[in-house]
């Protein structure tokens, strides 16, 4: 059964019990400079990873990488991107105050 998650400004989002959210038409967007420090977020993106734009803004990314990725996750991003200037896989990142999100990520080089 779902159910919605207030307390942590999430209007519009749907989190599952064992903790999985679910949204629809969100598009989830980041940009950082060449030394992965973001220099801009999308309002959806800041909203499933629980922080405000503005406090991600100047961080490394990394900042969102959850610790059950695999180092080796993104040495395949990179390789592909030197290669074929893209990838595209899927991607765990933490959220804010704990918990999780798992997409679909394209990334350009």
């Amino acid at each position: 059964m779902a159910r919605t998650d207030d307390a942590a400004n999430t209007d519009g989002l749907t989190f599952l019990d064992d903790g999985e959210m679910l949204y629809d038409d969100l598009y989830l967007l980041s940009e950082t400079d060449e030394k992965g420090i973001i220099m801009y977020v999308s309002d959806s993106f800041a909203k499933v990873a629980g922080w405000k734009g503005a406090d991600l803004i100047g961080q490394p990314h990394n900042c969102v990488r959850h610790p059950d990725m695999p180092r080796a996750a993104y040495r395949s991003l990179w390789d592909d991107v030197q290669a074929k200037g893209f990838w595209t896989g899927y991607v765990k990142n933490a959220r804010k105050g704990g918990g999780h999100l798992r997409y679909c990520f394209t990334f350009y080089g």
